[in-house]
């Protein structure tokens, strides 16, 4: 249990910042497995669009320090090698 104010605040702060976190990460995973779905439909203006969803999602997440920067770019290079890899067939 926390004794001082400030570890008590830090404890509140700490659960704000969990359900921001667990948003955060639920908006990028949607937007990826959205542009999965896109994939399979394969409508190439649709996909354009997911593709830029999902990108904006994960750069948001990056951003607010959920995901660290090369996770983010990891997740975004593998997001385009599908979209190619869908056009290609």
């Amino acid at each position: 249990m926390a004794n001082t104010l400030s570890s008590k605040k830090t404890i509140r702060v700490g659960k704000r910042r969990n359900i921001i976190n667990k948003i955060t990460k639920n908006a990028f995973k949607s937007a990826r497995k959205d542009l999965i779905k896109s994939i399979v439909t394969a409508k190439p203006a649709e996909i354009k669009a997911q593709l830029a969803k999902a990108y904006s999602k994960v750069d948001f997440a990056v951003k607010k320090g959920v995901l660290k920067k090369n996770t983010g770019a990891r997740l975004k290079s593998r997001m385009a090698s599908k979209v190619n890899s869908s056009n290609t067939k």
